[in-house]
Order: structure tokens, then C-alpha cells, then sequence
């Protein structure tokens, strides 16, 4: 007897423990997926076309004039610093040096000359002077000296004046012959040969033209009205065709607008791969930050229905859906900015939203839903206890 009174008491029990499964199945939370709402940096993006273009480039021009001797690069090639490029026929300079030089030489001979000739005279009108007190002494003489001294001092100063524009002039000739050799300025390629052998340059006129390709950057024409958020040390995000996008700093904000674009020239330094092929005149997207950064209330956009042309969201509230109103802003990503409607920390569905209906009880995955139907245990009585305890 006892024993069956025991089978009786497990089969009920099994019976009761499986009614909430079949009340699940036929009413119970519709299960569905949720996120979490927060707060999130915003910093909108537009992008503007750009282009590289070289920090270093232009025209390598002719310092002297002259006919060329040589040229010795050529279109494409890659040049060092300190390379010579051309060489101008040196017969004309190297003459001028050698008659500076010579001329130089003439005038130190002057200087030589003056020199003795002032050191006599400073030395008859001394011995003259010394005869003062003596039947010797010969005051006519003395005056002859002095003007004779005088003259030599002023004959000397005209020879060291000379020889100091003599030495000028032949400075100026060397000057002229080292610039016969056209030297590169900096590493690079040369895009364009302006002259070939045998012709005749003067000075300032271009003889090739070199692009370096290792100093490039990003030029981009940003209007005006998203200016505000681009400053000098800002980075940025840069796309170079279907490449990756790379990291850029702002360099320079040019303070001058276009009048007719409205726009104003932007400069920034791009983080690029070592094995990137960049060309001067690539084009290149610059994504130009709008504004300052600001901190904004967001949600997954999973979360956002429309429901006659009204923003929704349906929130797990106390287990149950509850469907509210939104105002939605920018996009952030994958989420949306909230203007109104949520608050940081409520729980919206973005799984399953679709098919719920208000009031509706919900179970979010990974949790485990309340279950309205069942009620909890009672306590057991000290009988009750007793007895089990019995059997």
C-alpha cells in the first residue's frame, strides 16, 4: 500500500511539472533577440574626391646661362639628391675665373706696393721729425713727407678696395662655374627633359622636371560648410581606388576659399603600406569628419520598424513588449542615433520584433523568461516535512 501511494504521488508529479511545458508551447514568451541601448561617440563622415600630389615638384631651371654640354638623365628615371643632371659648356666660366683670379693677383701686388711705399714715408718723416732740435732739420721737408705719407695711405686704401672687388668678381665667376653642373635638389623622378644637348639656356629657364614619389600626400577641395571639423593634427580616413582605407593627419587647412566651388583646399600625410603603388594625381577619397564629435544615445537598426511611417521600438519591459515612439538621427555604424524616445540601459528587441504585439510576453535569448502561469511553490508544513520524513 505504501508503496503504491509512492508511484501514485511521482506520476502526479511528473503531471504537474509538465504543464508550464505545454502552456509554453501553446501561449507562452516568444523568445526574440535584444540589445542593449548606449551611449556611443558620433562622428559623421562625408567624402570629398581627392587626389596625391607631391610635396616636392616642379621645374629644375638653369642657374647661369650657357650652351649644354650634356644632359644625363632622362625621362622616368630616378635620381638622388646631389645628382648631376646637366652640364653647360664651362670654356666662357672657367675664362672669367681665370681672368678674376688673375686680376685678384694684380691688386694683392698693389697692396704690396702701397704698403712699402707707405712704410718709407712713415720713416723719412719720422727721421725728420727726430732732427727737431738739430741744424738739420728742415721744416719744408718734414711738411713734403707728411703729404707724401698721406698719399700713400689713400693709394693703399684704393688697392684694398680693388682687390676686394676683384676677389667679388672672381667669387662670383666660381659661382657661376660650379652652377654649370645642374644638381638635383632632392630624390625623385624626372617627369620631363626640357632641353637636349647643344641647345642654349639661360638662366631660370627649366631643364627637367622631377616629381619626388616618396614625399606624396592627399589634396582635397572640402566645401566650406563641413569645414569645421577639419583641423591640422585631426586624422582622417583616406581610400586610394578599391584599396583598404588607410589613416591620414591633416597637415594643413589652406586659409583661402574658392569663390566659385566654395570650398578650400585640405593637405594630409596618409599612412600607407610599403607595398602600395602610388602615382602623383591618383585619385583618392578623403572622409572628411562633420562637426565635433559628440557623445549620442544609439541602437542596433535591427531595432527600428516602421509602422505607418512612425519609428518604432519595441523595449522588454517587465517581460512584456512595449512598443515606443522614436526619434531617430545620424547613423553610427550599425546603429542609429536616438534623439527621443530611449534612454541608456533599456532592453530593445532586434530579433523576432517583427511579428510581437504589445504587452506580448517576451523571453530574450540567453535569459531565462518569467513565466506568468506558474506560481511558486508553497512552503512545506513541519507535517509535511515530518511525514516525508517518515516514509
Amino acid at each position: 500500500m505504501f508503496n503504491q501511494t509512492r508511484i501514485l504521488a511521482s506520476i502526479l508529479g511528473m503531471a504537474i511539472s509538465a504543464l508550464p511545458i505545454a502552456a509554453l508551447a501553446q501561449g507562452g514568451p516568444a523568445p526574440v533577440g535584444v540589445d542593449v541601448v548606449k551611449i556611443e561617440p558620433l562622428t559623421q563622415t562625408s567624402p570629398v574626391i581627392g587626389r596625391l600630389v607631391s610635396r616636392k615638384f616642379g621645374p629644375i631651371a638653369a642657374r647661369t646661362s650657357g650652351p649644354v654640354d650634356e644632359v644625363l638623365v632622362g625621362v622616368g628615371d630616378k635620381i638622388k639628391e646631389g645628382d648631376i643632371i646637366a652640364r653647360l659648356d664651362v670654356r666662357r666660366q672657367q675664362a672669367e675665373v681665370d681672368l678674376r683670379k688673375s686680376e685678384v693677383a694684380e691688386y694683392q701686388g698693389r697692396i704690396a706696393v702701397a704698403n712699402a711705399s707707405l712704410r718709407k714715408a712713415q720713416q723719412e718723416m719720422q727721421r725728420m721729425e727726430s732732427l727737431r732740435s738739430s741744424a738739420a732739420f728742415q721744416k719744408g721737408r718734414l711738411e713734403d713727407l707728411e703729404q707724401t705719407v698721406a698719399e700713400a695711405r689713400g693709394s693703399l686704401a684704393v688697392a684694398r678696395a680693388e682687390a676686394t672687388s676683384s676677389k667679388a668678381s672672381a667669387d662670383q665667376a666660381e659661382i657661376e662655374l660650379n652652377d654649370s653642373e645642374i644638381r638635383a635638389p632632392f630624390d625623385g623622378v624626372v617627369t620631363i627633359k626640357h632641353v637636349e644637348s647643344g641647345a642654349w639656356v639661360n638662366a631660370g629657364q627649366p631643364v627637367v622636371t622631377l616629381l619626388s614619389d616618396q614625399d606624396l600626400e592627399v589634396e582635397a577641395a572640402v566645401p566650406s560648410r563641413i569645414i569645421a571639423g577639419v583641423k591640422s593634427g585631426v586624422v582622417v580616413k583616406i581610400r586610394l581606388g578599391e584599396s583598404d582605407f588607410y589613416d591620414a593627419v591633416i597637415r594643413a587647412v589652406i586659409p583661402e576659399e574658392n569663390p566659385l566651388t566654395r570650398t578650400r583646399i585640405v593637405r594630409a600625410i596618409p599612412d600607407l603600406s610599403a607595398g602600395a603603388t602610388l602615382a602623383a594625381g591618383q585619385s583618392a577619397i578623403m572622409m572628411v569628419p562633420i562637426g565635433e564629435p559628440r557623445d549620442v544615445i544609439t541602437v542596433h537598426k535591427d531595432a527600428v520598424l516602421n509602422r505607418a511611417g512612425t519609428n518604432l521600438v519595441v523595449l522588454v519591459v517587465d517581460g512584456k513588449a512595449e512598443f515606443r515612439p522614436v526619434q531617430i538621427g545620424d547613423a553610427v555604424g550599425s546603429r542609429f542615433e536616438i534623439l527621443e524616445g530611449l534612454a541608456p540601459g533599456d532592453v530593445a528587441v532586434v530579433r523576432g520584433n517583427e511579428r510581437l504585439r504589445p504587452g506580448q510576453a517576451v523571453a530574450p535569448a540567453g535569459k531565462k523568461a518569467p513565466n506568468n502561469d506558474e506560481k511558486p511553490a508553497a512552503a512545506k508544513t513541519d507535517s509535511q516535512q515530518k511525514a516525508q520524513g517518515e516514509s
